[in-house]
């Protein structure tokens, strides 16, 4: 995978997990969300695990996010508690974003 494709993996969800809590959306699409989240981390964890050969840190930290995104067996939390959640996941998408970039 091309670092182009990485990057295009990454922004989507950092500019979805920022502007999801400041608007009040239908519930299908946080089930979106969900399923942006959950493939972006899937594909950080594979090309991560797959370049080093190893668990590291970037494989710890999306796979928490993979399992709290998941939407399979859904996380429930109220609207309130997600926000700062988001917040931070988009951070750390966007700081994996930056981290690509810096290496072209």
């Amino acid at each position: 995978m091309d670092k182009n494709t990485l990057k295009i993996i990454l922004i989507f969800p950092t500019i979805f997990l920022i502007i999801a809590p400041l608007v009040k959306f239908p519930y299908g699409v946080y089930v979106l969300l969900r399923l942006v989240v959950f493939g972006s981390a899937a594909c950080m964890i594979y090309f991560s695990y797959k370049n080093t050969k190893q668990i590291n840190v970037t494989v710890l930290v999306f796979s928490f996010i993979a399992l709290l995104f998941n939407p399979f067996f859904p996380i429930y939390l109220s609207r309130e508690m997600w926000m700062p959640i988001d917040f931070i996941v988009a951070g750390i998408y966007g700081f994996s974003y930056y981290k690509i970039k810096q290496t072209i």
